[in-house]
């Protein structure tokens, strides 16, 4: 399976050009780490857009969608390093959506990632 676990959390934003050289060091040094460290995070795989916005994108996998409101979440939450509470000051845009994984196939993960914004749930009609 080529998605781990079942639950799914996706974060997406933008950060303002002279804010974004520490925003990638502490996005990449410390946060990745921090939350695959917590109880039933699996992994985390991290997006940037070429040409789109937002220009980030963060996909954390955990192994049950429970993980994302378990205390040791939401511990890490409320217990915010300096650096990563001076790094979200300056998110722009930010979305963050929670969700449960039902279906996953496919017999390997690629390095790029698509994703329809529009909420396009069909074919019109």
């Amino acid at each position: 399976m080529p998605l781990a676990g079942q639950g799914m959390l996706l974060t997406s934003m933008d950060i303002a050009s002279e804010y974004e050289a520490d925003f990638n060091r502490w996005y990449d040094r410390e946060h990745l780490e921090e939350r695959v460290a917590i109880e039933g995070f699996l992994e985390a795989r991290r997006y940037v857009a070429h040409a789109a916005n937002p220009k980030y994108l963060s996909l954390y996998s955990t192994a049950t969608l429970d993980v994302l409101d378990s205390p040791a979440y939401r511990a890490r939450l409320a217990n915010q390093t300096e650096w990563s509470r001076r790094s979200m000051a300056h998110f722009k845009d930010m979305l963050r959506v929670v969700a449960r994984i039902t279906i996953s196939n496919g017999t390997g993960r690629g390095a790029a990632l698509g994703v329809d914004r529009q909420g396009h749930h069909g074919v019109p009609g």
